[in-house]
């Protein structure tokens, strides 16, 4: 029986990849780099962001000697753009399914823990959230890898593989439900290519968050509704 599920949030609760490409074309042009159109941004983005930034053009050794002043200027873009993205569709009917099923929802992400809370009050779904498991500051996204952190949750509350749910539009999320021995579920329309989560083998892809509902259904056991 699923009784927790693990969200990302960026690209998966949050509509926000068009934000994420805006905010690095910004940047590229910051190096005088031709920007990127959204198919190779879904083709080449991965975290940590090194290997995609020496991808689209900006050297390695160029990159570290300006780490902090790329990731000021990053999401000090990124942010303004942010304020105005939606919830990825579906979001608040699976949301409230979960909350009415007593089945928690955690966010895992490589945001900020203050950046996220900001838009689920904006977007009115902090109280269907249990706990966001991110980094302090922007600064400190290196110190933890979300996989950390869900292992971290998982042994403190005591769940079981067979209880978790790990979602994302990463072949990260697949990655870290199979190190918890969990099922994935994957969401194309995010930050990748619907390629690249194929190629990860999660146990489910959808295209709408609601359609969690019907997988929980069916990994519980229980008929859909009619």
């Amino acid at each position: 029986m699923i009784k927790l599920v693990f969200f990302d949030w960026n690209g998966t609760l949050l509509s926000d990849a068009t934000a994420g490409l805006e905010a690095t074309n910004n940047l590229l042009c910051q190096f005088n780099i031709k920007p990127i159109a959204i198919k190779t941004y879904r083709d080449l983005f991965e975290m940590p962001v090194t290997k995609f930034y020496s991808e689209v053009g900006i050297d390695e050794k160029l990159f570290f000697e300006n780490h902090s002043k790329i990731q000021d200027r990053y999401h000090s873009f990124y942010e303004k753009r942010a304020e105005h993205c939606r919830a990825r569709a579906g979001t608040d009917v699976l949301l409230k399914w979960l909350h009415s099923e007593g089945i928690r929802s955690v966010i895992l992400s490589n945001h900020t823990v203050e950046g996220i809370e900001k838009h689920l009050k904006r977007l009115k779904l902090e109280k269907y959230i249990d706990v966001v498991l991110a980094h302090d500051n922007i600064m400190s996204t290196g110190t933890k890898n979300k996989a950390k952190y869900a292992e971290e949750y998982v042994r403190e509350k005591g769940f079981s593989p067979k209880q978790i749910l790990v979602v994302g539009d990463a072949p990260e999320e697949a990655k870290i439900a199979r190190q918890l021995n969990a099922k994935s579920v994957l969401v194309s329309g995010g930050w990748y290519s619907e390629r690249r989560l194929k190629e990860a083998k999660p146990d489910y892809i959808i295209g709408r968050l609601d359609k969690l509902i019907g997988i929980i259904k069916e990994i519980q056991g229980k008929p859909d509704a009619p």
